[in-house]
């Protein structure tokens, strides 16, 4: 059993300089991106937090921040501190909320399609499972929802297999596939056409810079295409789908929930290589000083994985 020492902590509390107050404003100017944007250009708030970050820097003995152009950015030292800083704040602040029997906020992170795909969907089937709970769904790329659940700021997020690395953990959800979708009208006329052909006299609606375009593209057999649309996302290859005059390559999973768009799905053997297991992914770090972490999660899973248009597509 272990008992209290009179000297525990006693580096911490034998000095001034650290307070709560203190590390948040440490928290805010990282995650803000410098002083001037932390205090929203307030002269009197950005002197308050220069202080405080100096007085940090005086406790610690170590520089937190470097000049880098006009700005600032993190030391090693202050990387690490925000890591600490943060997971200390977020299990205080846990315990508190269920001190008081508050509400508990879950920030989900995943691609546009999945938000609307998938996570949608899914939260909406076990909307009563996930009653006690808020969520904020945050559309982000790949590397920006592993790095925010590296530095705690993200509770759980969908992302491909391959970019799971320790610390993190995932379960499997489902494999995404890819399918080009035509509208009949396109298709009324050219019914006895060799699909390179087809391909060359279409309109494309294609994620740039990808592997989607070329993919399509090598399918042409040196043919060039008639019209390609450079989408920045699914959801606009989507838009342009249902005008009636666009073909589209999207996750198959779109297939239904495609509103009022009579649609062909043609499988190109070639997007068979840009397939991907998409995986729940979150940081045991968080899960473990938030209380109900592991409740919201298993809910989540299942949710998710009970969707139609995964079913539909498994």
């Amino acid at each position: 059993m272990c008992h209290y020492s009179p000297v525990m902590f006693e580096k911490l509390f034998s000095r001034s300089g650290l307070s709560f107050e203190r590390l948040r404003t440490l928290l805010l100017v990282a995650e803000s991106g410098g002083i001037t944007l932390a205090a929203q250009g307030n002269p009197v708030t950005q002197s308050l937090f220069s202080r405080q970050l100096r007085e940090l820097e005086e406790f610690f003995g170590l520089p937190l921040f470097e000049r880098r152009g006009r700005g600032i950015v993190l030391t090693r030292a202050g990387e690490r501190l925000v890591l600490v800083a943060r997971e200390s704040l977020f299990g205080l602040d846990g315990f508190l909320g269920d001190a008081m029997e508050d509400r508990t906020r879950f920030d989900i992170g995943a691609g546009d399609s999945l938000l609307q795909w998938i996570l949608i969907p899914g939260i909406a089937r076990s909307v009563l499972e996930l009653a006690p709970f808020d969520l904020r769904l945050r559309n982000m790329r790949t590397k920006e929802i592993v790095q925010s659940l590296r530095d705690l700021e993200l509770d759980v997020g969908l992302v491909r297999d391959e970019v799971v690395m320790p610390p993190l953990k995932s379960q499997r959800l489902f494999s995404m596939s890819y399918t080009l979708f035509v509208p009949e009208p396109l298709l009324s006329q050219r019914t006895k056409m060799e699909l390179p052909q087809l391909l060359s006299e279409i309109p494309l609606a294609l994620l740039t810079d990808s592997g989607f375009e070329q993919a399509v593209v090598a399918e042409m057999k040196g043919k060039r295409a008639k019209t390609i649309l450079g989408c920045d996302s699914f959801t606009q290859a989507a838009a342009a789908l249902t005008t009636g005059r666009f073909a589209a390559v999207l996750p198959t999973v779109a297939a239904v929930t495609l509103p009022g768009c009579e649609a062909r799905a043609i499988e190109l053997k070639s997007l068979r290589k840009l397939s991907r297991t998409i995986h729940l992914a979150w940081n045991p770090r968080l899960a473990g000083i938030r209380s109900k972490s592991d409740g919201f999660r298993q809910i989540l899973y299942a949710a998710i994985s009970k969707t139609e248009t995964i079913q539909k597509v498994s």
